[in-house]
């Protein structure tokens, strides 16, 4: 075919960098919404709390949570799900079964009085400390031992909620989880008027991703979130979350992100950070 005018007058390179200039401004709008959805999109994913404050990924772990969660800290994570139990009447952060197996056990005053900061932390009472005479202990010692930038959530059966009542607890807030050995339980929520009726101090339910899943309870999650006015003398409005859990690939992690979660509960969370 014979070359057309306008080719012949600008020749094949200059042809070809006009033909690039016309296609980059012909879909410019489409360029500058990538631009723009990218980091929005790294800013509406969840953050990424470690399970239990154990360092994975971390090469020769000293079996020492304060070191563990110092490292992964320093690596960028900033939330951290807590075990803690009793040991010799000193509550501990440990599994109960990890207790007798654990070389440098770490009480929960040491790790509240250490210079980390910037961290937020949901903490699992487990054995003595679960039950409401023990939950009342733990949070006597936070009341005490609480620096005020580490915020703070116990995570707490409805059951133990209720029999505590709603006052009972003032320097930490309460995780709720939403799971049982399905990975998912609501009834019972719903015989005590559902998540709309719960206390003020709930400020994070905490179901399964399978748990999440459901519409039934993203509806309730969605009423709950509604219906929370957050009021605190003794630290700022509490913002109201869901915790999902176990998050440990990517492909989790995306869901989690879509089905709305705040933040995602993992064993490998440096993995999970190399996602976003």
């Amino acid at each position: 075919m014979a070359p057309s005018a306008l080719q012949r007058r600008l020749g094949p390179p200059r042809l070809a960098l006009w033909s690039c200039l016309a296609f980059l401004f012909a879909g410019g709008g489409v360029l500058t919404l990538l631009s723009v959805a990218g980091p929005a999109s790294k800013r509406t994913q969840p953050a990424i709390c470690s399970h239990r404050g154990v360092a994975n990924e971390r090469i020769s772990s000293p079996e020492d949570v304060l070191s563990d969660v110092a490292w992964l800290r320093a690596s960028g994570v900033t939330c951290f799900d807590l075990d803690v139990s009793e040991s010799g009447g000193i509550p501990v952060l440990a599994h109960p079964s990890e207790i007798s197996h654990t070389a440098h056990l770490v009480s929960l005053t040491a790790f509240l009085q250490s210079n980390l900061t910037g961290i937020s932390l949901t903490l699992e009472p487990k054995g003595s400390l679960a039950q409401a005479e023990g939950v009342l202990s733990l949070a006597s010692l936070l009341d005490s031992e609480c620096k005020r930038e580490k915020l703070l959530d116990l995570i707490l059966s409805p059951a133990v909620l209720s029999a505590l009542g709603s006052a009972a607890l003032e320097t930490a807030g309460v995780a709720l989880p939403l799971r049982d050995r399905n990975g998912c339980d609501l009834s019972e929520l719903d015989a005590s008027g559902g998540v709309a009726a719960l206390p003020a101090t709930v400020r994070v339910l905490m179901p399964s991703v399978a748990c999440l899943r459901r519409a039934d309870v993203r509806e309730a999650i969605s009423t709950w979130r509604a219906s929370r006015i957050a009021v605190s003398q003794n630290r700022p409005p509490w913002v109201h979350e869901v915790h999902a859990w176990l998050v440990d690939d990517c492909a989790t992690l995306a869901e989690a992100a879509s089905l709305g979660a705040d933040k995602v509960i993992s064993n490998y969370p440096i993995r999970l950070l190399r996602c976003i």
